[in-house]
Formats: C-alpha cells, structure tokens, sequence
C-alpha cells in the first residue's frame, strides 16, 4: 500500500469519526435550545417557554402565554426539521386531552390543535379580560395562523357549557349557559352560536374578530346578552351583536 493511499485512508477514517462524533453530540443536543430557538417567536406572540427538560429532540417545559402559566409541555421534534425554514415540532399539553404541532419561523406562527382542554387551565388568561368560565372545551381541526399581516383561523372549538362569569366595562354578571360552538373557515372572524332548546337550533352568541397588531374584538349578540341582562330581552334584533369589547390579545 502506497503511503497516499494509506493517508488517504486515514482521512476518511478521521472525517467519519468526526462525523460521527458531530451527529452523536447533535442527537444528545440539551432542550434548553428550544427556548433559544422560539424566543422571537416567542416574544412576538406572547408565549415563552422555560425550565426545559430532556433533548432538544424529545423534551419538555413550561408554557406559559401572555405570561400565564398553562403547564408543562412535551414535544418531539425530527432532528431534520432545523434545516427546513419553518421546524415543526409535535407537542402535547402534559395532564390534558389536547396536542398538536407548532411551526415557527421569523414573521409568522402556526399552531395546529385536536382534543380536550379543561377551562381551570385558562383561568390565568380569562381573569385578564374579565370572564370566568367552567366547563370542558373540544378542539376539532383547529388551525391557527399568525403573521405579521393578519390572523386566520380554521377548526371548531365546541364548549359542554356552564357557568360564566362576565364583565364588560361598568357592566357584569353570570349564568348557567348551554353549549357554545366557534367556528371558522380560514378567516379573521370566528362565530360563536349557543344551543337554544326554543329555537330548536344553534342561535348567533357573538363573534370574535382578530384585528392588528394582535388585538382581538369580542361581541355579544342580543341572545346571549339577555341571558346576562333581561334589560336586552325585548331587543330588535336579537341576532344583532348589541356588546362589544376590543382587548390586546398578544
């Protein structure tokens, strides 16, 4: 054997190990860097990641949106997703019926959802505009977009119904309230209808509007505010949205 081709040998001996050692260090890489790698993202749309656990392939931590606390979550992310420009990592809201997977990238965010979510674990993020509920929420086919243009929403969100608790500038108050749907095709509008045993079928409750720069329009129609305030029994237009609040959302 020519000494050339013995070097030759050992270099490529040498760039395997090197190789080698390189995937093994990427495959044990610490799941601290999730955080690292969302906190534009993050800081863009109001969550934030901490107290990391595991790889940053197969991980955990706590999640919390617009600073409250929902829980420890758990993801898997393929290790060949970094060189795609929007990763896609899998998760699953750890004590909960609810998964998904999330897709980041510089302007924009993608959360896709399926399954069951206890409403005590909104509390935190529902105190803040006022509204308390009870109550288990359904997610079926959610897909939710977030970019620096607009928001768009797919899926239904479907709610057992229960006691609610609401206050809008001077005005409040609670009931016991059936079932609720939100619902949407691709749109910045989501419409919410309750179960009415007289009409015998869904009527308007309100509707929820993703305005700019991450501000959210929520209005009450006629049937649901009545349920709240006799005072709007007799309107018009039941169907009408007769309450309306705008709130910053992210």
């Amino acid at each position: 054997m020519s000494g050339r081709v013995k070097a030759i040998k050992i270099t490529v001996y040498v760039l395997c190990a090197a190789f080698a050692l390189l995937f093994a260090l990427v495959l044990r890489a610490p799941a601290s860097l999730l955080p690292s790698i969302t906190k534009d993202s993050g800081e863009r749309y109001g969550f934030r990641l901490a107290n990391a656990q595991g790889t940053l392939w197969n991980g955990s931590a706590d999640v919390s949106v617009v600073d409250a606390p929902l829980g420890r979550l758990a993801w898997k992310l393929p290790p060949l997703a970094l060189i795609s420009l929007s990763p896609a990592l899998d998760w699953q809201l750890e004590g909960t019926g609810l998964s998904g997977r999330l897709q980041a990238r510089e302007n924009a965010l993608r959360a896709q959802l399926e399954g069951t979510l206890d409403l005590t674990r909104l509390a935190p993020i529902l105190s803040r505009y006022a509204i308390g509920a009870q109550g288990r929420l359904r997610f079926s086919e959610v897909d939710l977009r977030l970019d620096a243009a607009d928001t768009r929403f797919t899926g239904t969100i479907d709610w057992t119904g229960g006691l609610v608790r609401l206050r809008v500038g001077s005005w409040q108050g609670q009931q016991l309230l059936p079932a609720m749907r939100a619902s949407a095709n691709d749109s910045s509008r989501i419409v919410v209808t309750l179960a009415d045993e007289q009409a015998g079928s869904p009527v308007l409750a309100g509707e929820v509007e993703f305005l700019e720069d991450g501000w959210v329009k929520l209005g009450a129609s006629g049937h649901l505010a009545e349920k709240f305030n006799e005072s709007f029994a007799n309107a018009q237009d039941p169907d009408a949205i007769v309450l309306s609040v705008e709130e910053r959302f992210l």
